[in-house]
Order: structure tokens, then sequence, then C-alpha cells
């Protein structure tokens, strides 16, 4: 009876093992990433549209977006909803302030309001189950209002 006991155990910590090694590829860590932010817009170019977050597709393979959030430190939420695909290898797709025509690689957050504060701000993207994936962070330095966000290894 030991012997049956000590059979069965071995093969359930063997099953959670390969259970465990065998994750499949969907639960790592998206390759997508915020890559720039342009905020504060200037008083000459009050354009909402020119208020913008980069995001950018480092890994090998296109993402579906859907149901990744962007959000700002206020709490302002922006939700891709539908298949929003992002290319792999280097794709970029931009997330514009205020409202226009969403395209393949532009998409409006339909509100009619500045997102990113002038001041300082962060910039978070989470994925569809909720994980943060990445932030960027940012105080206006007077230099040009423009943030190239760092990439996390």
């Amino acid at each position: 009876m030991r012997k049956v006991i000590g059979t069965l155990m071995a093969m359930v910590v063997g099953l959670v093992g390969v259970v465990a090694i065998s994750a499949p590829a969907s639960a790592r860590a998206p390759d997508v990433r915020i890559n720039s932010i342009k905020f504060g817009v200037f008083a000459a170019d009050q354009s909402l549209g020119r208020e913008w977050i980069e995001l950018i597709n480092r890994g090998p393979e296109a993402v579906n977006l859907r149901g990744f959030t962007v959000q700002n430190g206020s709490g302002a939420n922006y939700g891709f909803n539908g298949d929003v695909m992002i290319a792999g290898q280097g794709g970029r797709l931009w997330l514009h302030a205020g409202t226009g025509v969403d395209t393949d690689v532009s998409r409006y957050w339909q509100n009619g309001n500045f997102v990113w504060d002038d001041a300082a701000d962060q910039a978070t993207l989470r994925s569809r189950q909720g994980f943060v994936t990445h932030t960027c962070t940012y105080a206006d330095m007077g230099d040009g209002r423009f943030k190239r966000c760092p990439v996390i290894t």
C-alpha cells in the first residue's frame, strides 16, 4: 500500500511539474510597451490630437490589444474594445487625446479633453488580465514636452 501511495504521489508531483513548465506562451508578459508620450500641447496649437501616447510591440508577433487599458495618473482610462492589432517587430500605435477617426495605427480617447498633465503624470498600460505591463512617469523639465519611456527588461 505504501508503494502504491508513493507511486501516486510521484505521479502527481510529476504532473504538476509538467503543467508548471509548459505554461502557454500567452501567460508571459506581452511585448507591448509604452514607447513615448507627447504632452502639454502649446497654446498656439490647441489640437487635442497632438497630445498622444505611443505604444510599441517589441515582440516577433502581432498582439491583439482587445481588453488592454491605458490610464493616466488621475485615473482617466482608455480601454481597447474590439480587435485592435499592433504589428510585431517594432509595430507602433498612437493613442491620441480628443476625438477623431480610429485607424489601424491611431486611436482616439473620444473624450474632448486633454489627457496628460503638463507638469507631471504617469501612464500605465495593463493587459487584458489587468496586469501592469509597463508604466512611464514624467515631469516637465522644459525639454519640449516629450518623454521617451525606458524599456523594462
